[in-house]
């Protein structure tokens, strides 16, 4: 699932609206589908979790103070970040 959503701050409202559009695009299998997430307040809010459970998806959080738990996205956005989002002038 891939869904996104842009603001000045990580509130609950910007990834709630980004797992909506997610929902929405790839439309999951209720039970089927997991949703990972760290331990940040925006997904530890209540909006958020609430759309999880509604949406029949199975949460999964990160534990706390794991370096471990984000290190292949983070490898995988690194190079993208450095080959194409710092050459350009946004």
């Amino acid at each position: 699932m891939v869904g996104w959503s842009i603001d000045t701050l990580p509130t609950a409202a910007l990834v709630t609206n980004a797992l909506a559009m997610a929902i929405e695009q790839r439309q999951p299998e209720r039970g089927t589908t997991v949703i990972h997430s760290d331990q940040g307040p925006q997904f530890t809010s209540w909006t958020f979790t609430q759309r999880v459970v509604d949406s029949g998806l199975l949460p999964s959080m990160g534990s706390v103070g794991d370096s471990y738990d984000n290190a292949m996205i983070e490898s995988f956005w690194s190079p993208l970040q450095v080959e194409l989002l710092d050459r350009e002038r946004w």
